[in-house]
C-alpha cells in the first residue's frame, strides 16, 4: 500500500486445490485432482483510506502451472467400497493466465488491514484434468470459474 494515497498491490503466491469425483460406470468411479499454482499480481484501489472501515476495488492477475492426477477405481460388493485400483494417471496442464476481479472491506491495525474480499475467478480446474486420457472413460470436458469469498491480511511497510 502506498502510504496516503487510494492505490495499493499486493504480490501473492498461491495454489489452487480441487477434487473431482465421478460415476461413469454402475461400478466404475473417476476421482480426479487438479493442482493450479503460481504467482499473482494484484493492483487495488480504496475510496476512503483515511477511514475505519475501508471500501476497495481490485483485480488479481493470477499466471501458473496446471497439473491433473486421476484414478479409476472399481467398487467391491458394496457401493461406497473403493478399494480396487484400476488405473492410475498424472499429467502436466501447462501454464495459464487467469484473472479475478473483486471488492473488499477492510480495517486497518498497527501493521496492516485486515478484511473480506468477494470476487468471481476465472481459474479453469478443467485445463489439468480434461488432458487426462484412459482406457475407462473418454476424456473430461470440464470448465470452471468460481465465485469467492475470502479473508485477508495485508502487512504494510
Amino acid at each position: 500500500m502506498i502510504p496516503g494515497n487510494h492505490f495499493g498491490y499486493d504480490v501473492t503466491a498461491f495454489a489452487d486445490f480441487m477434487n473431482y469425483n465421478y460415476y461413469f460406470d454402475s461400478n466404475k468411479r473417476f476421482e480426479g485432482t487438479t493442482l493450479y499454482t503460481g504467482l499473482a499480481v494484484g493492483p487495488h484501489y480504496t475510496f476512503n483510506p483515511q477511514s475505519d472501515v475501508q471500501f476497495s476495488v481490485g483485480f488479481s492477475l493470477k499466471m501458473g502451472y496446471n497439473w491433473g492426477y486421476g484414478i479409476v477405481k472399481e467398487y467391491s460388493t458394496q457401493h461406497d467400497d473403493y478399494r480396487f485400483r484400476l488405473e492410475r494417471n498424472v499429467v502436466n496442464g501447462g501454464y495459464s493466465v487467469a484473472f479475478a476481479p473483486m471488492v473488499s472491506l477492510s480495517t486497518p491495525f498497527d501493521i496492516g488491514t485486515l478484511g473480506l474480499e468477494l470476487g468471481y475467478d476465472s481459474s479453469n480446474f478443467g485445463q489439468g484434468i480434461n488432458k487426462l486420457r484412459s482406457s475407462y472413460y473418454s476424456p473430461l470436458k470440464y470448465n470452471s470459474g468460481y465465485l469467492f469469498l475470502g479473508v485477508f491480511i495485508r502487512l504494510h511497510h
